[in-house]
């Protein structure tokens, strides 16, 4: 039933319609009316056009425009393989692409340099009513952006800010909005009448949060270039903003390794270091104890192996040190592993430095009675070949179930918190990358680092239920700790 303007207002809030919800609903509807509106025009539009396009541009002008977009000669025209045919190529057809005349030898084969919604409003004037005329200028006139997602209302919209031009839209995607989470970033162009906003060419591959921060430091060096930021610029920048999607988008499969690091920012190369030892595994561990600085004898002899006879045969010893150079906050670090096993010795590193630095400390601590033999250096793939055959065993997923079990323990999970506490108390003063190597209390500071942060605190909730509870920070703290919540 229809509610009345003076009838109580269904919200219950007791008072009459008019005073309450009514003005609010009126609005609601009148933006949804122009919602479906602008959509069916769109539909309208892109059909003729397309069908225009055909008739008069040629055949071919599919594959032409779609090589493109695509930066490509080589490949075949196969639009049903890649669902951006329909979803961004039509629109970018239709409302962006300016056919290439340098190779027409004719002048009257020349195409209008300037895209194809336009010339067909130059022509056909008379078969546009004014709101589809204002559909087509509004349309070529905006350009396609990054959009990073502010807000998700599920089933009903999206809040999208262009990272670029720093405007905030909210906009209708019913089905869209099922799928996208705060901190995704969309690769897009916005259309707004009255009032009302869609997306109008979204690309199907959505970026994850990581690339917000680099989108940031992109549209720094181009204010650094252009001073001012306008939709003229990014019409102007049109093919490098789309090369940079299609390179996300072809990459998101196929990601290079990255470069794995140590605890002290060294490349990672797993070296295993063979000695034969002439002396007894006895004499060999009373030099080398020392190299483990937070482990007493004791606790280094507690899983160690013994002759018949009761004589020392095989011990591992752990070379630590502290003063973690990266994680200020770990009191010591691991280094490599020393297992003495009879007459030989196997030392575990995983860099070239630490490598040469335990030969040194084994030629000073048990001299000639070392002889060093062989190192051995295992690749990336191979050791990640092994792991993956190990973690498929059936020993692999025993240790897995244990160790879940352990990891749900009380005191193991106070430990975690214990540790990430004191990692994220000690956050505030580290200089992070995606912050442009400012602190988070630096970046607090100032507009555009307080958007870095914005963007770092989406990036870590799109890491939520990822990991354990104990791991995930407390980001409504970091923020009230920095002021975020008093400065916007």
């Amino acid at each position: 039933m229809k509610v009345g303007r003076n009838d109580p207002c269904p919200c219950g809030s007791r008072k009459k319609h008019k005073a309450c919800c009514l003005a609010k609903n009126e609005a609601a509807q009148t933006v949804d009316y122009m919602w479906q509106k602008i959509r069916v025009t769109e539909g309208e539009l892109i059909e003729r056009l397309l069908d225009y396009a055909v008739d008069e541009y040629g055949a071919d002008v599919l594959s032409e425009a779609w090589d493109d977009f695509n930066f490509s000669q080589e490949e075949e025209f196969e639009p049903e393989y890649d669902p951006d045919f329909d979803y961004i190529f039509t629109p970018w057809f239709l409302f962006n692409w300016i056919p290439d005349n340098t190779d027409i030898e004719s002048e009257e084969d020349y195409l209008p340099e300037e895209p194809i919604a336009i010339t067909y409003l130059k022509e056909h004037p008379h078969k546009l009513d004014e709101f589809q005329k204002q559909f087509i200028e509004t349309a070529c006139d905006q350009p396609y952006s990054f959009f990073v997602i502010t807000d998700v209302v599920p089933g009903q919209s999206l809040t999208i800010k262009d990272i670029f031009l720093s405007q905030e839209y909210t906009v209708k995607e019913r089905t869209a909005s099922e799928l996208k989470n705060k901190g995704w970033v969309l690769y897009t162009r916005v259309l707004t009448m009255d009032g009302s906003s869609i997306m109008l060419g979204c690309a199907t591959t959505i970026i994850t949060p990581e690339y917000h921060s680099r989108f940031i430091e992109m549209r720094e060096n181009c204010k650094k270039e252009f001073k001012n930021i306008t939709t003229d610029m990014l019409h102007s920048l049109d093919d490098e903003l789309r090369l940079i999607y299609l390179d996300i988008k072809d990459n998101r499969n196929v990601r290079p390794m990255p470069q794995l690091q140590n605890t002290d920012g060294e490349p990672f190369v797993l070296t295993n270091l063979h000695y034969d030892l002439q002396c007894t595994p006895l004499e060999a561990f009373e030099q080398l104890k020392k190299l483990s600085l937070f482990m007493n004898e004791a606790e280094l002899l507690s899983d160690a192996d013994y002759t018949r006879e009761g004589k020392l045969k095989k011990v591992t010893i752990d070379w630590m040190k502290g003063n973690n150079e990266i994680h200020k906050d770990w009191d010591n670090k691991v280094l490599g592993k020393i297992t003495i096993d009879g007459n030989f010795m196997t030392i575990e590193v995983n860099s070239e430095k630490r490598a040469q630095i335990i030969r040194k400390e084994i030629e000073s601590l048990l001299k000639e009675k070392a002889v060093y033999k062989t190192s051995v250096v295992q690749s990336i793939d191979q050791a990640m070949e092994e792991i993956t055959e190990l973690q498929d065993s059936p020993e692999a997923f025993s240790r897995r179930q244990e160790q879940e079990r352990l990891n749900q323990l009380p005191e193991v999970q106070e430990a975690l918190r214990s540790m990430m506490e004191k990692h994220w108390a000690s956050w505030f003063d580290q200089k992070i990358p995606a912050l442009g190597n400012e602190t988070p209390r630096q970046a607090a500071k100032t507009p555009l680092g307080r958007e870095r942060l914005e963007a770092l605190f989406m990036l870590y909730n799109s890491y939520a239920g990822n990991e354990s509870d104990a791991l995930q920070p407390d980001i409504q703290k970091l923020r009230v700790t920095l002021g975020l919540d008093e400065k916007g």
